[in-house]
């Protein structure tokens, strides 16, 4: 967990000019994003890189702002501008919302699809055509909000609902190794994790062999972007527009697709 007085000491360290006191040239923005989540962050001691990074800072390409990242554990990004007082931005959060924040919808998506090998023949038409299967999800999947929907909820989201005991949910690099693995028959996983991971364990593991995509579940699910500030949600929100207006936006998001 990210000890709060330790993160204001960072933040400090980093002696970020003010906002009212720099022309906005000068000014430098401070972006919260979710830790831990490639490839829509990638984050080490030393770097903050991925898909959502690379949509914020061009959509604000020629705004006059430097634009610093920190990350943070996904549990307390919601909530990142009332626990942490340096921070500007919130980048991709989900479903709390609060109104003295200002937010700018659908600026990143998951679009969740189960996946199986080609060569098992596996046909699923519905949710419930899963149920025949072993399948692996990633942790939290089978919650009450999941973006599955209710009847994936239903399925596999208590115990002693479960038709069989060929369900687990585990982290996105162990769900993926286990499917590459043979280990299960069905991934439920977003299209872009699926595509990061294939390309991160094909060195250790064969990725090569044909898949078969199977679009069961509710369409995209949209992040948002939490600002303080009003005037700032405007001027990401219109270059956000023009980005998906140009194309470029999709252009992004297939460069960690292909």
């Amino acid at each position: 967990m990210c000890d709060p007085k330790l993160l204001s000491l960072l933040l400090a360290a980093l002696c970020l000019p003010s906002l009212a006191e720099q022309p906005v040239d000068q000014a430098t923005l401070l972006v919260a994003l979710g830790a831990d989540k490639p490839p829509f962050v990638l984050s080490d001691s030393e770097t903050i890189s991925g898909l959502e990074v690379d949509i914020f800072r061009e959509a604000m390409a020629g705004s006059g702002y430097q634009i610093e990242f920190v990350a943070l554990p996904f549990h307390q990004l919601n909530r990142a501008l009332l626990l942490f007082a340096d921070l500007d931005i919130a980048a991709g959060v989900g479903t709390e919302f609060f109104d003295k924040l200002h937010y700018v919808d659908k600026f990143s998506y998951y679009e969740n699809v189960a996946v199986s090998r080609a060569s098992s023949g596996i046909q699923l038409e519905s949710i419930r055509d899963l149920q025949q299967y072993s399948v692996v999800s990633w942790q939290g999947a089978s919650q009450p909000a999941t973006p599955l929907g209710p009847v994936f909820h239903h399925l596999y989201g208590a115990a002693e609902r479960q038709p069989h005991r060929g369900y687990q949910e585990l982290s996105q690099y162990s769900q993926n190794a286990m499917f590459w693995l043979g280990r299960t028959d069905v991934i439920v996983v977003d299209r872009a994790i699926f595509s990061w991971y294939r390309r991160l364990l094909a060195d250790s593991k064969d990725t090569s062999v044909e898949v078969n995509i199977h679009p069961l579940f509710p369409e995209r699910q949209y992040t948002k972007v939490a600002f303080r500030d009003a005037g700032l949600a405007d001027v990401f929100a219109a270059g956000l527009e023009q980005l998906k207006a140009s194309g470029r936006y999709q252009q992004l998001y297939q460069q960690y697709l292909d």
